[in-house]
């Protein structure tokens, strides 16, 4: 996955344990979760969990929460997604944590 520049010279960096766990997933729900990490327009700020919408090829609706460190003030990392419920996503809404 090519680094996405989010601010200046800042980048996002998804870890290989993440990728891996990936692997788990049809392609097109991988090419998702790539896809929003990789286009986001939010920053950053602190260690947190956003999260994600995507619908597969049937149009059914998967969530997820993508976990984020930031490393440094150009570095911040994906090192972990996990699937959660639809309350729980709901509840990210909520609070807005969720990608964008």
């Amino acid at each position: 996955m090519q680094q996405k520049y989010i601010e200046d010279d800042s980048v996002i960096i998804v870890t290989i344990e993440c990728l891996i766990k990936l692997e788990s997933y049809p392609e097109e729900v991988i090419n998702a979760i790539l896809y929003a990490i990789d286009s986001m327009t939010r920053v950053v700020i602190n260690d947190t969990i956003l999260g994600l919408v995507i619908h597969n090829k049937n149009n059914d609706a998967l969530f997820f929460s993508v976990h984020f460190v930031v490393l440094s003030t150009f570095e911040t990392s994906v090192y972990d997604f996990s699937p959660i419920t639809s309350d729980q996503y709901l509840d990210l809404v909520l609070d807005k944590k969720v990608l964008k």
